[in-house]
């Protein structure tokens, strides 16, 4: 299988699930939560450090492995 495929798939998946992760932070942070209600949002805080991370790798992948000559990228004030 083609590694770009797979890095990209990865990525874009990564991002998502970050926008999700985002989203259900939102949903559940109000003001004088309890104990228990804190302790899911913590893990979900620690889910999305974990995606996050996963967001940069598989973007470095993607500069260092992928078809796309890596001076796009480093040249691309976007990027």
């Amino acid at each position: 299988m083609d590694i770009d495929l797979i890095v990209t798939v990865v990525h874009h998946l990564a991002v998502f699930t970050v926008v999700g992760i985002v989203a259900a932070e939102f949903a559940l942070l109000r003001p004088g939560l309890s104990a228990a209600p804190l302790l899911r949002l913590a893990k979900i805080d620690q889910a999305y450090g974990e995606a996050a991370r996963l967001v940069v790798l598989a973007g470095v992948a993607r500069v260092m492995f992928g078809r796309t000559e890596a001076t796009y990228y480093l040249t691309n004030p976007i990027f």
